[in-house]
């Protein structure tokens, strides 16, 4: 008589137990030959791997011969993730492994060349929607929504071509905050899904098909905007202005691909920049010292309140660059990630007794790491790891290597990073520029909210004192 499991008390304990329900027999037990097999394979992997040279610059999966293949070969993002966001985003580069996912990474790779890139003159009118969204003495004002609803407007500026203009007039944002909303409440159900399989999409509270009907018909205007321009045209004859579907159109008409790519990007880049920015000036308003230091490079910079700051501006200032990378640091917008193994492999440490020699990885298995331990290494950036210290980036001879990972690394490294720090820098400095003082008026201390990304789970309460015109 076969002997019936107990199931653990607690809520997650039973979650794990119900999602075992919707996985089929194969999954549940091993079959003989598959452990033989899986046997035979480790001895193999573990003598290839005995005879090999490990570099410690290269990705861990990573042998001499494979680090000139574009592909990754060992790990990637696996099934899991494709089954909880291509409901709400579709196949792209978020979503997809191997071939298909080269294929995405290169229609999408050359509207992020630097040409591109450089231009940060189309963030200054989405800045100033924020500016006057602040209000106009001291107040209390989360600055957290607001950020939020400043990056998906710039974000959508460069991928559709026009902007939701979430901060903008009430009658010009009307479709664009019926679409964030729709995008917010599918990201925090398809996070469940995520986190806890199929039983993640039995959330009572959830709307996901109307919000996932909602965000494909708000980007699919966009896309047949894209398909049905001349082909020959290369920017807006009016204005000159950079679009990410325009350009995706031009090298396929695949409309379920286009759509796919736009909502893959805003996915990736709209939340990350967000929480950078949120979490950064959750420090500043308890940090004045920092702040007055971080004030007189960009006074010294800028000399007035007025200029507007170019690309060359904000890579001469070196204490911005160190505050971001501080807040990169310590609250990493993507605190944890993960690769499943797409072959039977091994890793170069791990195995053993002392955890030194290699370790056998079967295909199908998911390896987390958590980006936001990794950054809090004291071996690597000193005892004082857990403070936000951004002298630690101008005055020590840091050299984190793979111990500082907020845009990922390697093939599938963030292919939006500087688009990104330019954002994020352009704001920061826009915002010193114009506000004096900062203080908090929130005495707790930061939280983790979990979603998407990583932000301050209390928001960012502030008051701003502003410069007197």
């Amino acid at each position: 008589m076969r002997r019936t499991k107990k199931v653990a008390a607690g809520v997650f304990p039973r979650l794990w137990h119900a999602s075992r329900l919707f996985r089929s027999p194969p999954e549940l037990e091993v079959p003989p030959a598959r452990q033989a097999k899986i046997r035979r394979k480790r001895r193999h992997l573990r003598f290839q791997a005995n005879q090999q040279t490990w570099r410690p610059h290269q990705r861990p999966c990573q042998r001499e011969s494979d680090s000139l293949h574009p592909i990754p070969k060992y790990f990637g993002v696996g099934k899991r993730r494709a089954e909880a966001f291509e409901p709400l985003i579709g196949h792209g580069i978020f979503t997809a492994d191997g071939a298909s996912w080269e294929k995405a990474r290169k229609l999408v790779r050359p509207s992020f060349s630097r040409g591109q890139l450089d231009d940060i003159s189309t963030f200054e009118p989405h800045l100033q929607n924020f500016l006057a969204s602040l209000p106009a003495g001291a107040e209390a004002v989360d600055l957290q929504p607001l950020f939020q609803s400043l990056t998906l407007d710039v974000s959508t500026d460069f991928l559709f071509g026009e902007s939701t203009n979430v901060l903008g007039s009430a009658k010009a944002a009307s479709a664009g905050r019926s679409f964030a909303d729709a995008f917010d409440n599918a990201q925090k159900t398809v996070v469940g899904a995520f986190a806890l399989g199929p039983v993640g999409w039995l959330d009572p509270r959830s709307n996901f098909r109307q919000d996932q009907k909602t965000v494909e018909a708000f980007v699919s205007g966009y896309v047949d905007k894209a398909l049905n321009r001349d082909t020959n045209d290369t920017l807006d004859k009016q204005d000159g202005k950079y679009s990410f579907a325009e350009e995706f159109a031009k090298l396929t008409d695949d409309r379920a691909m286009i759509r796919g790519g736009l909502l893959n990007l805003l996915l990736a880049g709209r939340d990350t920049s967000a929480s950078l920015l949120s979490n950064l000036f959750f420090v500043l308003a308890r940090r004045p010292d920092i702040y007055s230091k971080l004030a007189a490079e960009i006074r010294m910079t800028t000399k007035t309140t007025k200029h507007i700051p170019n690309l060359e501006d904000l890579k001469s200032m070196k204490y911005l660059r160190a505050c971001i990378n501080e807040s990169l640091r310590l609250h990493p917008p993507i605190p944890r990630n993960s690769r499943e193994a797409l072959t039977d492999t091994t890793l170069p440490v791990g195995g053993g007794s002392d955890g030194g020699a290699p370790i056998f990885v079967p295909k199908g298995t998911q390896v987390g790491y958590q980006v936001f331990s990794m950054h809090r290494r004291k071996d690597v950036y000193g005892e004082d790891a857990d403070e936000f210290i951004p002298e630690r980036w101008t005055e020590r001879n840091l050299r984190p290597g793979w111990a500082f990972l907020p845009f990922n690394g390697g093939p599938r490294v963030c292919i939006g990073q500087q688009f990104a720090l330019n954002l994020a820098s352009y704001i920061v400095c826009k915002l010193v520029q114009r506000i004096e003082k900062v203080e908090s008026c929130d005495s707790r201390p930061w939280e983790e909210g979990l979603g998407i990304t990583c932000s301050t789970k209390n928001g960012t309460w502030v008051r701003l004192y502003q410069h007197d015109e």
